[in-house]
């Protein structure tokens, strides 16, 4: 009752907006009823490798055809949404902007479909920027998300087992396969990383948006390449291809 009362109050003073659109709603996380139709969440069936969504034909199969011929090198991968131009004006947003409110509304809905994910990992990896991108944006907005998660899984979070050593060109408007050769071997283990930190281990990459899987995939290849148990992927928004 008294909790209730409070959450009233803290409305009125601070009215929650919807992420998209910036305009009023009632409920903290929610969306407005004019963007809510111009996004889609990724539910069941999907692909339960890449997320994406499974064709009504193949409702009893846990792949799509693209991952049974080609396998990523990450085991499992959980998106909130589809890609559109909403979730693309919400991830521009929050890189642009160290936006905190943006970031935690982005990672409640990761964490409500990455949730199970994310209690089997030993390790939280978000996805890391070279040191140039860094030191020029500030900050890196797959560890926002990360560190706006469950409470509960900030201890997990490890930003020093994995770096990106080569500063890539922006992968936005490169097709699949030069995304593919843009971000080959761009990911190390920092040195003198003790085996026993990733050998027969349990992580799950943190990332903003999925589109080809290149950059997750080039992530977990290098965690698989020194003895990974199992790698998975969350992101906030996926490509449908």
């Amino acid at each position: 009752m008294i909790k209730n009362i409070v959450h009233r109050v803290i409305n009125v003073l601070y009215p929650f907006s919807c992420p998209y659109c910036r305009s009023k709603i009632d409920i903290e996380f929610g969306t407005c009823n004019d963007c809510w139709p111009k996004i889609t969440a990724i539910e069941k069936p999907f692909c339960t490798q890449c997320a994406t969504p499974i064709e009504a034909a193949f409702i009893n199969e846990e792949k799509c055809g693209s991952c049974l011929l080609t396998p990523p090198e990450f085991d499992q991968s959980m998106a909130a949404f589809a890609y559109s131009d909403l979730t693309k004006k919400l991830t521009l947003r929050l890189k642009r902007g160290q936006a905190t409110p943006v970031a935690r509304y982005m990672a409640h809905h990761m964490l409500r479909v990455g949730q199970r994910m994310l209690g089997e990992s030993d390790y939280i990896i978000p996805v890391p920027l070279h040191n140039n991108r860094l030191k020029s944006r500030g900050f890196n907005q797959s560890t926002l998300l990360a560190k706006s998660l469950d409470p509960t899984s900030k201890k997990k979070i490890n930003t020093h087992i994995l770096r990106r050593h080569k500063d890539t060109p922006s992968q936005g408007q490169l097709k699949r396969r030069a995304r593919e050769e843009n971000i080959k071997k761009a990911f190390l283990t920092y040195p003198n990383l003790e085996k026993n930190i990733i050998n027969d281990k349990v992580f799950t990459l943190i990332d903003d948006v999925m589109t080809t899987g290149a950059t997750l995939n080039a992530c977990a290849k290098v965690l698989k390449d020194n003895g990974a148990k199992k790698v998975n992927a969350l992101v906030f928004s996926r490509a449908i291809r």
